[in-house]
């Protein structure tokens, strides 16, 4: 993976950060991934505040656009029903992000990273975009089937 300063377009309704460092918490989130840094390195009246942080976006799916009824297709995750009501919470409340899970560790498969890794802090945030499934099959290919069974 490569670092780039070129973010790509954000287009969803809500957005599944897993956090990396300094906490390794589960959030829902109606911010993008760059709206997400910002919040919680550059407002020091949040009550959450982090002087760096490094996170990765999660795919939602159909998720997304129907937190009720959306397909899980072959999303992995084992908390639908608390992330379902998250999202349902983030539509229906004027909050922007919710707690999905204090204690889930840090394991996602690859194919669930949907923008890819972000690592801030006060003065930059880098950006390592996740290769497309096609391009992973194409020039990865072992690598990718190992990395996803």
């Amino acid at each position: 993976m490569q670092k780039s300063q070129n973010f790509p377009q954000f287009d969803h309704h809500f957005y599944l950060y897993q956090e990396i460092a300094p906490v390794s918490v589960l959030v829902s989130s109606t911010f993008n991934p760059v709206d997400f840094y910002r919040f919680l390195t550059h407002e020091p009246d949040n009550l959450l505040h982090f002087p760096a942080i490094a996170f990765i976006d999660l795919k939602l799916g159909a998720l997304d656009s129907d937190p009720e009824n959306g397909d899980i297709g072959d999303l992995p995750y084992d908390f639908i029903s608390i992330l379902r009501d998250a999202l349902i919470s983030l539509r229906d409340k004027n909050i922007h992000s919710k707690m999905v899970d204090r204690t889930h560790t840090v394991e996602h498969p690859y194919r669930t990273i949907d923008t890819g890794i972000y690592i801030g802090n006060m003065d930059d945030l880098i950006y390592y975009p996740m290769p497309s499934a096609e391009e992973l099959d194409r020039d990865h290919f072992e690598w990718w089937h190992s990395a996803n069974i």
